[in-house]
């Protein structure tokens, strides 16, 4: 296991182990946990403690480049993440259908069934970067499935909560989703309810370290019943870390599946700004 150079201080640490699956799934690591000590360079001093120090919460500093005409609802103190980690624009190069696959909506539900898969992948290295816990995530017209999730760090006592809304910013606050949401799962239809105007939040309790749980399914099966969604519209969902641990996550992946002519028409007939991200 390795990280870039000057991420951490010198200082003893204990590190917490936990495997992830390829579908974001977390399972158990033998050993659980284990103490590390980084040693101080020459012009180190300050040790680190044992979960990563708050940051603050500045507007993020990715490149927004000059907005388009009709881009004044983008909510630019949100960071977009796009692809993989440390891009934050070039939605219309990365996502050009042509560099697409298509891939199954659901096996189990829709056999043969087609859609466009879109993935963001970013580390903590570079979140940690923009000095913000305030995402944006483009969803597309036409999105059957989407799912995103955040693998954070954990202790004791922290409780931990994310809030998001399509197309506007957030306002819950951390004590609200504390007390009128005591769930760790968004629910099943979360994609739909962001699309009918609701504002949906994500909790998380101590000693747990995979949130929000957010399934976001538009297309798939709940046990014997069947759940059956797909997007009228596109729109920025906006993310908002409103409590932590270390001020970051340590992964944040999304995955959106879209139907592949929708996703082409929307495309062809796109705007954009001046990074390439949808207006």
């Amino acid at each position: 296991m390795s990280w870039a150079p000057n991420l951490f201080e010198a200082g003893t640490y204990d590190l917490k182990f936990r495997g992830l699956l390829d579908n974001n799934t977390s399972v158990a690591c033998d050993p659980a946990s284990k103490t590390v000590t980084i040693y101080a360079s020459a012009s180190s001093s300050s040790p680190l403690p044992t979960t990563p120090a708050p940051i603050s919460t500045p507007t993020p500093s990715p490149s927004p480049g000059t907005p388009a005409v009709g881009s004044a609802t983008v909510d630019r103190s949100y960071a977009p993440l796009v692809g993989a980690s440390g891009t934050y624009k070039g939605f219309k190069d990365v996502y050009n259908p042509s560099n697409l696959t298509k891939v199954d909506v659901d096996p189990s539900f829709a056999p043969g069934e087609k859609c466009y898969q879109l993935s963001t992948r970013h580390w903590p290295e570079v979140l940690r970067t923009l000095n913000s816990t305030k995402y944006r995530v483009y969803i597309p017209p036409g999105t059957k499935n989407f799912f995103m999730t955040a693998l954070t760090y954990y202790d004791a006592t922290t409780i931990q909560a994310l809030t998001m809304k399509l197309n506007s910013a957030p306002t819950a606050t951390y004590e609200y989703v504390l007390a009128n949401h005591p769930s760790s799962s968004l629910g099943r239809n979360a994609l739909e309810q962001l699309f009918a105007g609701a504002e949906v939040h994500g909790y998380l309790g101590p000693n747990a370290n995979v949130m929000p749980g957010f399934p976001g399914k538009g297309t798939g099966t709940d046990y014997s019943v069947r759940y059956i969604y797909k997007t009228p519209r596109g729109g920025w969902l906006y993310i908002n870390h409103l409590q932590i641990i270390g001020g970051v996550s340590m992964l944040m992946t999304t995955n959106t599946c879209v139907d592949t002519v929708e996703y082409e028409n929307w495309y062809r007939n796109a705007q954009w700004d001046s990074d390439g991200n949808p207006l």
